[in-house]
């Protein structure tokens, strides 16, 4: 019972956390995915939404490596996914793109989260009421 209880105040101090990042960097959405051991799938751990934000998706809480070979790539380089609207995307992401409109995706920015130079998961902001480009200070913050 207090093992629960350590763990159920660490997981209100996580959400917590992701609500002040997520108020400061004007977002909808901020949410923790970690990679799960076989690094095949990074699901999200952590997650908070705004109150007049849409409700993500369940397709949106977990992401096959080997179907998003652009994004897991760039990320496990260390670089930060920062695209403020989806049209500015590169064509080889057609697919992805498409699927982030249907989702009601606007803008987005996921930082990569390394250990021992391995990507082990990113912290992740989105919008959905309008398009949103990051200050690099921001994302240098992050």
């Amino acid at each position: 019972e207090a093992l629960r209880r350590q763990i159920d105040a660490i997981d209100d101090e996580l959400t917590e956390a992701l609500r002040q990042v997520c108020l400061f960097t004007k977002g909808d959405h901020s949410y923790l995915f970690l990679a799960d051991k076989d690094n095949q799938t990074v699901r999200m751990r952590y997650h908070w939404s705004s109150p007049n934000a849409p409700p993500l998706v369940p397709e949106a809480r977990t992401i096959f490596v080997k179907k998003q070979p652009w994004a897991t790539r760039n990320l496990a380089l260390g670089k930060p996914l920062h695209i403020p609207k989806l049209s500015a995307m590169p064509a080889r992401t057609e697919k992805f793109r498409r699927k982030l409109a249907e989702l009601g995706f606007k803008s987005f920015l996921n930082v990569p989260l390394l250990r021992d130079g391995h990507l082990i998961g990113f912290l992740g902001f989105s919008t959905f009421k309008e398009e949103r480009t990051w200050s690099q200070t921001d994302i240098d913050l992050l």
